[in-house]
């Protein structure tokens, strides 16, 4: 269940929260903390439970390891092969952690050694992962039958490991780059160093730590930060635009409304706002939807307030170009054939294929497969006249086929691909497809067949109503074309094996003939990689997938047997109804947000699962969250003295409480950050895959 199964609302809360965080971490590096704040956070850093890396290459040495593991063609996978990669991915896991740890216990100058550390380690995986994906287009030249399938596995679970390496040493990179930030934001020529570790390695976590030194600390600070100068924000500046990360896009913004901003500096930034991909203004209509890091017009108006007499010819001159540039962005849209996504551009035509937590991925015989998602990127010109490169997708949620800005989508996950048809009228059409389908009736096929959609193979597809589940849109692309579809779709797929069929049809789901999914079209030569963003790892998010993971192996072994509560019932009674009353159809359609047409009983029946599946995944997800921070909090004595509610303090308690052990051994020093992690996780999929198994039997 690739969309019924993706929280939208959930990760953009996690983004929103992600986005706390990081305006947090500017309050680190820059020092605004108070004196007493400051010596908490000292005291929360727990023990280190390695050695200190520093007397040995260990990270190194593994990562060369993994390198030799890692397949180099189709035929290098294989199972145990898969054994030994994730063994080193492991292991330089743990001797990533350690090395973002150590801050504590080093000087400031070799913090910032241990920083440059990990961002090389980083790209070197970043490397690998790209080197890892290419062999994905090698499988279709072998012969068929369990052979390929076995190796067809192993890649997807090596893939899905080196993928999930390079989220983790992303995670790592910014523990260790916000510790050393934070640890030299007093010496400008340390500061500076740490600035070339950045600038050397291009790491795009390592960019949106530092980019925030863009941003001078309140006087005072306590680590006694000082403000950057002149030419190392303009040097900032120029590395948030090589780095080519989203996410320092709001830091950028912030920088060019502080008053009494240098204009040559607000010139810089702008550009750099520009190369990133400035966010287009939501389309007409869709004033709820994400909401731009700065619009065309603000940046226009921060712009043309500059005294041209105050900027060098050069500067003078980029200034007026931005001006005009925007002027036509505000009028017209965008122009050209591509829209900037930080590192990358995107094209019209070019396909999306993303990964939320989902059990979706272990459903078919591909797997683990890779993504969950899918959508297509096409351009639109909405009724202000403005031309936009939108992101179509069809979700379960809903009556028409939506379109949404290209740069807001992609905010809905972390984990993301976009691969392009080779052949350029296979493109020309996958967006002209897009394009005429916005705005269309739709109905999520619980049954997930493409039958609908081959039906509408050479006919106009404007005022159709679209039947299919979301990976059906890439067919509804794809068979537009001179090309065959198997030329975009190389390896059949069929249902997950064991009890899994006869499982989903217990709520009402099958797979239609024919199936393709997200990952399927990944083995397809006739599409080519155009960018990607790798997971950011998040503890909350592998708990979440844990759970899900079990829920779909449960699938295959074991005989699933639903517990809905007494108003899911009703809901399941009332669609068994509406089957034959059309006015009740529509009355539960429209309160669900559903088709009418959409089979409402088995809809009924699946939402009783998910709602049980999403409780189990995301209450164990944050109660994880909260006990993590309720072990780094202070004492409920210390917390009165400050001032914290009493109901705050009750909560923090009793998410404690649990775990009053692991918080001992953590205040003591005897447990460090990354144990603390892993314990915790460990316990919260325990509670999780406990509620996931009372959803089933072990036999009929």
């Amino acid at each position: 269940m690739n969309c019924l199964l993706v929280r939208h609302s959930r990760v953009l809360i996690v983004a929103m929260v992600q986005r706390v965080a990081l305006l947090s971490l500017f309050l680190l590096i820059c020092g605004a903390i108070e004196g007493a704040a400051a010596a908490q956070r000292s005291n929360q850093r727990g023990g280190q439970a390695l050695p200190p890396p520093a007397v040995n290459d260990d990270l190194e040495r593994w990562i060369e390891a993994y390198k030799q593991r890692l397949p180099a063609t189709a035929n290098d996978c294989s199972s145990q092969q898969a054994i030994q990669c994730a063994e080193a991915a492991r292991a330089i896991d743990l001797h990533a952690a350690a090395v973002a740890e150590i801050h504590d216990q080093v000087s400031p100058a070799d913090s910032v050694g241990y920083a440059r550390r990990l961002m090389q380690a980083s790209k070197a995986v970043a490397a690998l992962a790209d080197r890892t994906l290419a062999v994905r287009t090698q499988f279709i030249d072998q012969p068929g039958g369990p052979q390929r399938r076995e190796k067809l596995l192993a890649f997807l679970e090596i893939t899905n490991g080196v993928f999930d390496l390079a989220g983790r040493l992303s995670f790592h990179v910014e523990a260790g780059t916000y510790e050393s930030a934070y640890r030299v934001a007093a010496y400008p020529e340390l500061r500076g160093q740490l600035i070339d570790a950045v600038d050397e390695t291009l790491d795009p976590i390592g960019a949106e730590v530092m980019v925030l030194a863009l941003l001078d600390p309140p006087p005072n600070s306590p680590n006694g930060a000082k403000p950057a100068d002149a030419k190392t924000k303009s040097r900032l500046i120029e590395i948030a635009a090589k780095s080519g990360h989203l996410g320092t896009l709001q830091i950028l913004a912030q920088f060019v409304r502080v008053p009494g901003q240098s204009p040559a500096l607000m010139v810089e930034a702008a550009a750099a706002i520009r190369t990133l991909g400035l966010p287009q203004d939501p389309r007409p209509g869709d004033a709820a939807g994400t909401q731009p890091e700065i619009a065309a017009a603000e940046l226009q108006a921060l712009l043309s307030r500059i005294n041209g007499s105050q900027l060098a010819d050069e500067k003078l001159a980029l200034r007026n170009e931005l001006i005009q540039w925007l002027d036509e962005r505000l009028t017209k849209g965008v122009a050209g054939d591509e829209f900037p996504l930080g590192g990358f551009r995107v094209q019209a035509g070019d396909w999306l294929l993303m990964r939320n937590p989902s059990p979706y991925n272990l459903f078919t015989d591909l797997a683990p497969g890779l993504f969950t998602h899918v959508g297509i990127v096409t351009t639109e010109t909405g009724t202000d006249g403005r031309r936009r490169f939108v992101l179509v997708d069809l979700p379960e949620r809903g009556t028409h086929i939506p379109a949404t800005n290209v740069e807001s989508f992609i905010k809905r996950t972390r984990h993301y691909l976009f691969v392009r048809p080779s052949d350029p009228n296979a493109a020309r059409a996958a967006a002209d497809v897009a394009r005429e389908i916005i705005g269309n009736e739709s109905v999520f096929d619980l049954k997930f067949r493409t039958s609908g959609v081959v039906a509408l193979k050479g006919q106009p597809k404007a005022g159709q109503k679209i039947e299919t589940y979301c990976a059906g849109l890439l067919l509804l692309a794809a068979q537009e074309t001179a090309n065959n579809r198997d030329e975009y779709f190389p390896i059949p797929e069929t249902m997950a094996p064991g009890k899994t069929a006869e499982n989903l049809a217990r709520i009402g789901l099958s797979f239609g003939d024919n199936f393709i999914s997200p990952t399927g079209s990944l083995f397809s030569p006739a599409l080519t990689v155009a960018g990607r963003r790798a997971p950011m790892y998040e503890p909350a998010r592998e708990i979440e997938e844990a759970i899900y993971d079990h829920f779909a192996s449960s699938l295959r072994t074991k005989v699933l047997s639903p517990k809905p509560n007494m108003f899911q019932n009703l809901r399941t009674s009332l669609a068994g109804a509406a089957t034959t009353n059309p006015a009740l159809a529509r009355l539960l359609a429209q309160l669900g947000d559903v088709n009418p047409d959409m089979d409402l009983q088995a809809a009924a029946k699946t939402a009783a699962v998910v709602e049980a599946l999403d409780d189990a995944a995301y209450g164990a997800s944050a109660a994880y969250m909260n006990a993590f921070y309720a072990i780094l909090a202070p004492s409920a004595q210390v917390l009165r003295q400050r001032g914290v509610p009493q109901a705050e303090i009750e909560s923090i308690e009793s998410s404690r409480r649990p775990h009053q052990a692991l918080a001992r051994n953590y205040a003591a020093g005897q447990v460090n950050d990354r144990q603390l992690r892993e314990s915790l996780i460990a316990y919260y999929v325990e509670q999780g895959v406990a509620e996931i198994d009372t959803m089933f039997k072990d036999r009929d």
